[in-house]
């Protein structure tokens, strides 16, 4: 959660807060001026939920074909490793639960309750 989630809505904040330095960053920052601080707030909200959904979806498709798995390498040769879609119930269900990922391993709350 840290190096995905953390990180994506991190770099949103930094953009929205104007300590970004790309030109890109600083034109996005430039044309959210015009916006009042409640549509910062709802576009906050929308930065976490839309991350959140894309991780949903990407688990999601994880689980749900044949030819995709998500391992965790437990030795550092990488011989023996383990599959999380094996051990988990369903790996995108776990992300929302009041002990799910993102109430475990982020730093920003939930976005979907």
């Amino acid at each position: 959660m840290h190096e995905v989630r953390d990180s994506a809505i991190r770099a949103m904040d930094l953009i929205i807060a104007g300590r970004m330095k790309h030109k890109d960053d600083q034109a996005l920052f430039q044309a959210l001026q015009s916006l009042k601080s409640e549509h910062i707030s709802i576009l906050r909200e929308y930065i976490a939920h839309a991350t959140d959904d894309t991780l949903f979806s990407f688990l999601r498709m994880i689980e749900e074909k044949q030819n995709f798995d998500l391992i965790a390498y437990t030795s550092e040769d990488k011989k023996e490793f383990v599959s999380l879609k094996a051990i988990s119930d369903l790996l995108f269900s776990e992300l929302y639960t009041d002990e799910g990922w993102i109430a475990k391993y982020s730093a920003y709350p939930p976005s979907i309750k």
